[in-house]
């Protein structure tokens, strides 16, 4: 005998797969390979505000999509109405390809313009590291 139909509303469907929100976005050639990569600040729980102290990650990835490198979760909200305060574009809250100082461009990310409130990760030939970060 078979079990009798269940509703549809009732039935585990399991776990769904994964619609990043991007939050902020950038792209350059990061880690020297002559190709440009997308570098992205996406939303781990689909909350598209990027005010809130809500999971989110760094995340490098390349054309054809596939993620090269990923940061643990954080939630540090980002200000972007503070954007007016910054000196220059690369210090508005979000991610930045900047001009780095070695051999490879720095991946900066700006929580609070002006605030000094960042942290610049850098390829350093086999993954991306953490190279500053300001209070």
């Amino acid at each position: 005998s078979e079990p009798p139909a269940r509703d549809p509303d009732e039935v585990e469907w399991g776990p769904q797969a994964e619609i990043p929100v991007i939050l902020f976005v950038d792209q350059g050639d990061v880690n020297g390979d002559g190709r440009v990569e997308q570098v992205q600040i996406v939303s781990s729980d689909g909350n598209g505000d990027p005010t809130t102290s809500t999971p989110r990650r760094f995340r490098v990835v390349d054309d054809a999509g596939k993620t090269l490198f990923q940061t643990d979760d954080f939630t540090e909200p980002f200000l972007p109405d503070l954007d007016h305060l910054a000196d220059h574009p690369a210090n508005h809250a979000g991610i930045h390809v900047v001009k780095g100082s070695g051999r490879w461009p720095d991946i900066r990310i700006v929580f609070a313009p002006a605030s000094g409130n960042f942290v610049v990760f850098r390829f350093d030939g086999s993954t991306y590291r953490a190279v500053e970060a300001g209070d």
